[in-house]
């Protein structure tokens, strides 16, 4: 069981300022993101779906943050704040994960109560005023993004070069993940917490990546 620890959330100053960063490209900033804003959302989920596996609520959690830090783009700050939308992409996520899991169960998932969760926040999606501001920065982002993960990428084995690729074509499943490192034959929750490892190595492999091509480029984005 997943303990409810009480962690609070940064205040609307420090989120807005840790989000920045990420979007131009601070180094470790997808770091001290996670590290503000993991505990307390796990425990939001955790609140908030009290029926729910505690597990799918981590999970939701962290599928939220991960794809904020791909995809900085999605979060608009003039209409929600950051701790909101990340509850709210949470959310979204963990009725994806339930809907998953009952197609392998025959125990009714509380969707309803789940979907309430939904209700008030803001979904992040692509502004194209905004997307035209930032174009410039996006070029240079995603061209510097192709060079660390292809450096990432030639240091792995095949199964783990196929969940890299799963990650950055934003594959938020368990299952295609569990299929690429062969572990399908596995239960549920050994093949989580193993897809769980493979992507938090992966995920250090591309911090260091990035910092070190931060220190040989000088100043430019850097890809979490």
């Amino acid at each position: 069981m997943i303990e409810q620890r009480a962690v609070a959330w940064p205040d609307d100053n420090e989120a807005l300022g840790l989000y920045r960063q990420l979007v131009v490209g601070t180094p470790m900033a997808s770091s001290d993101l996670c590290k503000v804003f993991l505990e307390p959302l796990i425990g939001a989920m955790l609140r908030a779906n009290p029926r729910v596996d505690p597990h799918l609520c981590e999970e939701a959690a962290g599928s939220a943050l991960l794809a904020l830090i791909a995809r900085p783009e999605t979060y608009d700050e003039r209409r929600a704040s950051l701790a909101a939308y990340l509850r709210r992409s949470a959310q979204g996520d963990l009725i994806n994960l339930l809907r998953r899991e009952a197609r392998h169960t025959r125990g009714r998932v509380p969707f309803q109560a789940v979907e309430l969760g939904l209700a008030g926040g803001n979904v992040g999606q692509d502004d194209a005023e905004d997307r035209a501001e930032m174009q410039a920065h996006e070029v240079a982002w995603r061209a510097r993004a192709d060079r660390i993960f292809e450096q990432v990428r030639l240091g792995l084995p095949p199964p783990e070069q196929a969940v890299l690729d799963l990650m950055r074509g934003g594959e938020r499943r368990t299952a295609p993940y569990a299929s690429a490192l062969g572990i399908l034959h596995l239960p549920v929750d050994a093949r989580r917490r193993q897809v769980k490892r493979v992507k938090d190595k992966i995920i250090k492999r591309i911090e260091r990546a990035g910092t070190r091509d931060a220190a040989t480029a000088g100043d430019g984005p850097h890809v979490p």
